[in-house]
């Protein structure tokens, strides 16, 4: 059980949200450190949408999130300048070549109005999480370099040898859905499935790490449909108690 939330960590996250919105906890400066500021639902939200995808960040987030609930928002606003826009937190998210690529990529409408609608429906199936994507894709709408030869049919592999496609079971970054659409539609394709939370499998999971070296190193994959189980369990146990 989640040490957060006693019993119901949904409704004490979504009270906590509200409570930050309605007041921000004040951050006092540290010698030697950042200079204080405040804590808002925003900030949190955004904090804990990075840091629930990595399992290995559980504790270190519920431990910030019990000391949120008790007015100590430090910790949690300590993750939130270590987080950026990206999925995961990697500090490179931030530079243009992520810009760069996602608007090279993607088909981003140039009308504020397709965005509005968009952010509306994001809203609406996801209504904790959807407003931090809603415009997410709003930079690209004036992106001043557009790619002119950017491929939009199905990309097959036709003629290239088998595709080894990895994916996590529960990715929230790349869902695994992703994965099993990109298999059928790889002409030759097997689908190698990692079991646990988080974005990206490879050196994360040892048995992700052996099959994805045999496929790369001598040309040998797994059975389709093959699954990876996670190397250590999960848990949301904080590493120190919470000053509570």
């Amino acid at each position: 059980m989640c040490p957060f939330g006693a019993g119901d960590p949904q409704a004490a996250f979504d009270a906590l949200i509200d409570t930050l919105e309605a007041k921000p906890l004040k951050i006092a400066p540290a010698k030697g450190a950042a200079p204080g500021g405040e804590l808002d639902g925003a900030m949190a939200l955004e904090a804990t949408r990075a840091l629930a995808g990595d399992q290995n960040t559980w504790p270190l987030l519920t431990s910030a999130l019990l000391a949120a609930q008790d007015g100590n928002g430090a910790p949690l606003y300590t993750l939130w300048s270590s987080v950026t826009v990206s999925p995961f937190p990697v500090p490179t998210a931030m530079f243009e070549a992520h810009t760069a690529v996602r608007c090279a990529d993607w088909q981003t409408p140039v009308g504020i109005a397709a965005h509005k609608a968009a952010a509306a429906k994001a809203v609406s199936e996801a209504k904790r999480i959807g407003t931090r994507a809603a415009y997410s894709a709003l930079n690209c709408a004036r992106w001043p370099a557009p790619n002119k030869d950017r491929v939009t049919e199905p990309l097959t592999g036709a003629g290239t040898p088998p595709s080894l496609v990895v994916a996590g079971r529960l990715d929230p970054v790349t869902p695994h859905h992703w994965a099993e659409n990109m298999t059928r539609t790889l002409d030759s394709a097997v689908l190698l499935t990692r079991d646990g939370v988080g974005h990206g499998s490879y050196g994360t999971n040892s048995c992700v790490d052996s099959a994805v070296d045999a496929a790369l190193i001598h040309g040998t994959h797994p059975a389709d449909g093959t699954v990876c189980e996670t190397d250590a369990p999960a848990t949301t146990r904080p590493l120190v108690p919470a000053n509570r």
